[in-house]
Order: structure tokens, then C-alpha cells, then sequence
């Protein structure tokens, strides 16, 4: 019983976690917005070798000293292509 409250209550996070992308614009409806970030965010991790199938930290730069740095590098420049898509999608970051 408790395995399956815990279940639960984890799945409901994901899911108000999900919900809620910081982009807007008053001319599209919301659930639109939540499927061009994860267009953008699909397209990011393309471009930069990460995400779930990515390969960018499956190889032995995992554990050198470095990979902080390199994770960093990568998150930045996954922000900044994001922050391009849905810019040229006509959205706006929220405030």
C-alpha cells in the first residue's frame, strides 16, 4: 500500500513539473506552448549530444575531472538554443 502511494504522489510531481514551461504567448494556447518547448528541448538535445539518448556523457569524460565544466558548457548552450526555437516560435519568457 505504501509502494503504491509513493508511486503516486511521484508520479503526480512529474506531472505538475511538466506543466509548467516558462515561455509565453497570448496569442497561442497553453498546451501549444508545452509542445513547442519540448519540440525546442528535443532539438536542443539533438544539437548538443544530450538527453536520454544522447551520447555526450556516456563516455569516459563522465569521471574526468572536467565534466562539471563540460555538463555546464552543454546546459548553457542547450538554454541558449531553446531560448532561440521558441524566440522564432513567437514566445516570450515569462517574468
Amino acid at each position: 500500500m505504501l509502494r503504491r502511494l509513493i508511486l503516486l504522489v511521484s508520479v503526480l510531481s512529474l506531472g505538475a513539473c511538466a506543466g509548467q514551461v516558462p515561455w509565453t504567448n497570448p496569442n497561442l494556447p497553453r498546451k501549444m506552448a508545452e509542445k513547442d518547448y519540448t519540440s525546442c528541448r528535443h532539438y536542443a538535445e539533438s544539437q548538443t549530444g544530450s538527453g536520454a539518448g544522447g551520447s555526450y556523457f556516456d563516455d569516459d569524460r563522465a569521471s574526468a575531472p572536467m565534466s562539471g565544466a563540460d555538463r555546464a558548457v552543454t546546459r548553457d548552450e542547450m538554454a541558449g538554443i531553446i531560448d532561440y526555437c521558441m524566440r522564432a516560435k513567437g514566445y516570450f519568457p515569462m517574468k
